[in-house]
């Protein structure tokens, strides 16, 4: 929703829209009505992470998906690559393991190349 709105702002504001709305140039009138329709078909996919702060096991959730070929990547706070074993526990539920973790902030990257998603999650480790 938030990009649709971006979008809608740069159009009026550089001249593609009239006040009441209308596109001024005829040709691109299909093409902007492709673009927002297909943007509207989009679903976002829902990601939960959870519990935050994790103690044993880093739980992702991922609802109303579109994404393909999931991989998952953890950093630490500086940068770090950590090394981490996901298991699957349903079909849009996932495991970490994060128990024998030293305390402190952690990144977890969520992919996808398919779809072009990538979207990184903090959270805390702690005892």
């Amino acid at each position: 929703m938030k990009k649709v709105v971006i979008i809608l702002f740069f159009a009026c504001a550089f001249g593609g829209f009239d006040s009441l709305g209308q596109d001024r140039n005829d040709d691109n009138q299909q093409t902007n009505l492709d673009y927002f329709n297909e943007t509207e078909l989009q679903v976002e996919s829902q990601i939960e992470i959870y519990p935050n702060p994790v103690v044993e096991y880093l739980h992702v959730r991922i609802d109303r998906s579109e994404l393909v070929n999931l991989t998952f990547e953890m950093h630490s706070l500086i940068g770090n690559d950590v090394q981490i074993e996901v298991e699957e526990i349903g079909g849009n539920a996932f495991r970490i393991p994060v128990e024998n973790f030293a305390n402190g902030y952690y990144f977890i990257v969520i992919k996808d190349d398919v779809t072009r998603f990538n979207k990184a999650f903090k959270f805390l480790k702690k005892d």
